[in-house]
């Protein structure tokens, strides 16, 4: 009535084509059988587990089933005979998703980085098509918003965080006209309870993959969360049930960051409120199945995996939380939570390389994700300079064997095409220089160690498997100033919202 209704029949930045012409363009970009059965098994073993983004993933396998029969009938063939069912704006959204987790799974494949890349972007490529003629800007369904939320992880995994963070923006907007944000979506009278309860459930589940999706690159980016929902959340009065899923689980500790993002936004994040975060997620943990709580209790291998990387996530809120620990302004702070901040930090760090180099030996999941390189490098980076944990032996053997796995994947001579981390999936030209500005780092304070010790001659031997100095990270330059070259270092690479606590923690 007061003309906030989209009107538009066909998406308004594409010529606008008869409904032969829609059915043509369609039938250029559907996934092939052998594309589906190829590729999307990957995504099933390798992105799901881990980042559930499907509402629902049986019925989306019946629905890949239906799509696979339509296939083999030729429904999808005659250019001169439409499918009306399959140019619906659904059937167009479910069709994109089919894409998108297509290219997803593309990316855990054992071809090549050169044509990983390749194929992954020309199914994205296809699956927006997909959208296009959906019209998903304005006229958004379920399924559209799923496949764009699938096509922001690719994009991460591809190294453009930046671009999945905006792609996102318009991500949350769609689900807002939708009222996903809401438990009140509405819903025609004419709907059974049992159907009214179903769509809300799967409203919730895709609005808490959006919640997941925002407050990981949030807290990565250092911005303000944009998926703050209407309903709320509040954790003054949590009341967790007992043997949450991984994730469940996972769905409470990004709802939490998303409420530390928006404090730190109003200055608020004292050692006080820190330890007040760090009491809900020792709260959430607590409420977690047994395996995601003691690896000793996992039963299997997946259970393994996700214990792994439920703790990978939450060593990574817990350093970000006690972060007002660490920085110049607290040094001479001596009370008790101060000591607990710091002494929790530097445990999340220990857990957090330590979940990765576990991750690592069992999966190929970690380097292939880019959540998970970037907690691993800011977790390098920080006890590389941290006073807490630079001379910590532990510390330092983990980073040397951390900082090998990335040396060692990226040199291996069994890659194909010779990959090398120059064109490597994981690693932009920042996290390239950050990571041989690291192993500097690192060198220099063994070095530094083994001089303070009875020796003082002995030689300071590099990592197993860093022999070579002509490698992919070498280790030449020798600084003197650190303060001064990690500030030149950082205005260099703008890559991480933890710059100003770095310079302030070295200054």
């Amino acid at each position: 009535m007061l003309g906030l209704q989209n009107t538009y029949r066909d998406y308004p930045f594409m010529k606008v084509k008869s409904s032969q012409g829609r059915w043509a363009s369609l039938l250029e970009i559907l996934p092939q059988k052998e594309e589906v059965l190829k590729y999307f098994h990957l995504y099933r073993a390798f992105v799901f587990p881990f980042n559930p983004i499907l509402a629902d993933v049986n019925d989306f396998e019946l629905e890949l089933r239906l799509y696979l029969k339509s296939l083999d009938t030729g429904e999808l063939s005659d250019p001169l005979k439409e499918s009306h069912r399959w140019t619906d704006d659904k059937y167009l959204g479910q069709i994109g998703l089919i894409l998108a987790t297509m290219a997803s799974g593309v990316q855990f494949s054992d071809l090549s980085h050169v044509s990983r890349a390749h194929i992954s972007r020309d199914l994205i490529r296809r699956a927006f098509q997909s959208l296009r003629l959906a019209n998903y800007l304005c006229r958004p369904t379920v399924q559209a918003i799923q496949a764009l939320l699938v096509i922001g992880n690719v994009l991460q995994n591809n190294g453009q965080s930046d671009a999945s963070s905006a792609l996102l923006g318009c991500t949350i907007r769609l689900g807002q006209a939708l009222r996903l944000d809401t438990d009140d979506s509405s819903l025609s009278s004419s709907t059974s309870s049992s159907d009214s309860n179903t769509v809300r459930t799967t409203n919730r589940k895709i609005w808490l993959s959006i919640v997941w999706q925002d407050s990981l690159l949030s807290l990565c980016h250092g911005r303000l969360p944009a998926a703050l929902s209407r309903s709320g959340y509040s954790f003054k009065s949590l009341l967790l049930p007992k043997s949450l899923s991984f994730t469940e689980s996972m769905h409470h500790i990004c709802q939490l960051a998303m409420a530390i993002l928006e404090r730190h936004e109003t200055g608020r994040s004292q050692i006080a409120l820190s330890m007040q975060w760090l009491t809900i997620v020792d709260r959430i943990r607590d409420s977690a199945q047994l395996h995601l709580r003691n690896q000793d209790q996992c039963e299997n291998l997946q259970e393994c995996l996700h214990f792994l990387a439920f703790r990978l996530n939450t060593s990574f809120l817990e350093t970000v939380i006690c972060r007002p620990a660490l920085g110049k302004a607290c040094r001479d702070t001596n009370t008790s939570e101060y000591e607990r901040a710091r002494m929790r930090a530097k445990e999340s760090f220990a857990n957090a390389l330590q979940a990765f180099l576990e991750f690592h030996t069992l999966s190929i999941v970690p380097l292939r994700t880019w959540s998970t390189i970037h907690t691993t490098l800011s977790s390098i980076l920080l006890t590389s300079i941290w006073e807490e944990t630079k001379n910590d032996s532990m510390i330092l053997d983990l980073q040397k064997r951390t900082i090998h796995v990335f040396e060692s994947v990226g040199s291996s001579p069994g890659a194909a095409d010779n990959t090398t981390v120059d064109d490597s999936q994981w690693l932009s030209e920042p996290h390239i220089q950050l990571l041989k500005t690291v192993k500097n780092v690192v060198r220099q304070n063994a070095a530094r160690n083994l001089a303070s010790g009875d020796d003082q001659n002995e030689t300071v031997n590099p990592p197993t498997g860093s022999e070579d100095e002509s490698g992919i990270l070498p280790t030449t330059e020798i600084v003197d100033d650190w303060n001064a070259y990690f500030s030149e270092l950082l205005n260099d690479l703008d890559i991480f919202p933890i710059s100003n606590l770095v310079m302030d923690m070295n200054t």
